[in-house]
């Protein structure tokens, strides 16, 4: 249940209402006829409902998830935030090089064909062309190869990479700053963005991939 109302409804409160004793009444009935565990239920349940006669009170046993959700929500607006004001640069990574290494040799085999040839023969005291067939060979390889593309110049797309994620993570920053009024915050927001989005501008400007080549020798 607790998976679908975060699929849903990601800020709504999942509460449950049931009897206020503590662990001292009736012998522990709460936990041993009633069944609720309060430290296995704070892991599904936001909001903790009792009910004394006619005083209602409200424990919050997650405020944590709360906040998190606030934050999690604001940080994704800002995301969007950023990318109108500073899109990314096509060019971020600069000139990509590409390298390739080969692995191992998955297959090996014999190829043939036949050539026909040409000669000028004697015969008597006239001269004939007359053709022939010649068998070649040569041996064929399979190879399996790995490859990456990383930037040609490292401390070019190093730069931009810095340039970007700097510019990006302090517009974050500022955001979260003036919308909490927090000064700190928005100082740790800045340094949190600019870290995840240094990671993620190193992945993407790397491209890994798996490829076969067929390699033959010179017929013979």
């Amino acid at each position: 249940m607790k998976k679908i109302i975060r699929k849903i409804r990601p800020w709504a409160l999942l509460g449950l209402y049931h009897c206020p004793w503590d662990d001292q009444e009736f012998n522990g009935a709460r936990r041993c006829i009633l069944g609720l565990d309060y430290d296995l239920l704070k892991e599904t349940i936001d909001v903790f409902y009792f009910n004394y006669d006619r005083y209602h009170f409200y424990l919050i046993s997650r405020i944590f998830r709360i906040v998190h959700l606030y934050f999690k929500s604001l940080d994704s607006i800002t995301d969007v935030l950023v990318d109108k004001i500073i899109p990314r640069p096509a060019s971020i990574c600069g000139i990509m090089k590409r390298y390739n290494y080969e692995i191992a040799k998955i297959a090996e085999w014999p190829e043939f064909k036949i050539e026909w040839r040409r000669k000028r023969i004697k015969i008597g005291c006239t001269r004939i062309t007359i053709t022939y067939p010649v068998l070649r060979t040569r041996k064929a390889t399979l190879r399996f190869f790995i490859y990456f593309k990383v930037p040609k110049s490292i401390t070019t797309a190093a730069f931009n990479i810095a340039k970007y994620c700097g510019k990006s993570s302090a517009l974050k920053g500022g955001v979260i700053g003036i919308v909490s009024g927090n000064l700190a915050l928005a100082i740790a927001a800045f340094k949190a963005s600019f870290k995840d989005c240094v990671k993620r501008e190193i992945k993407k400007c790397i491209y890994p991939g798996l490829f076969t080549v067929k390699v033959v020798t010179g017929w013979k």
